[in-house]
């Protein structure tokens, strides 16, 4: 069964890479979390090497000063990885035909809001 419901707004990849170049401070790149896309198939030592071709990829992909992208959590399940790095990074990890989605890893309110209050 393929779900293919369009994202929130929100969450557009392009709105997330803003929210963290929000949450960048200097000497202290901000986390997301990196989503791989479900026609991956992968076991446990793959998704490893595959997280490892798709940062190093990113990395490569870009000239200039930078922190060094440091790898998180791997969550086989999930199909995801966290990585803290330059908002930049994570752009060009974003562009890779294996990642689905990315979400920041800090998020200020995730609870709905009430819609009628008195």
């Amino acid at each position: 069964m393929s779900d293919k419901r369009d994202a929130s707004a929100e969450w557009k990849i392009a709105n997330v890479i803003e929210v963290l170049r929000k949450q960048a401070r200097p000497n202290q790149p901000p986390t997301a979390q990196i989503f791989l896309d479900d026609s991956v198939e992968i076991d446990r030592v793959s998704m490893e090497e595959l997280v490892q071709k798709i940062v190093e990829d990113a990395v490569l992909g870009l000239r200039g000063p930078m922190i060094g992208p440091q790898l998180g959590k791997l969550r086989y399940l999930a199909k995801s990885f966290s990585v803290t790095a330059d908002p930049d990074v994570i752009a060009e990890i974003a562009k890779s035909p294996s990642v689905r989605s990315i979400l920041p890893s800090k998020i200020d309110d995730i609870y709905p809001k009430p819609l009628d209050t008195k």
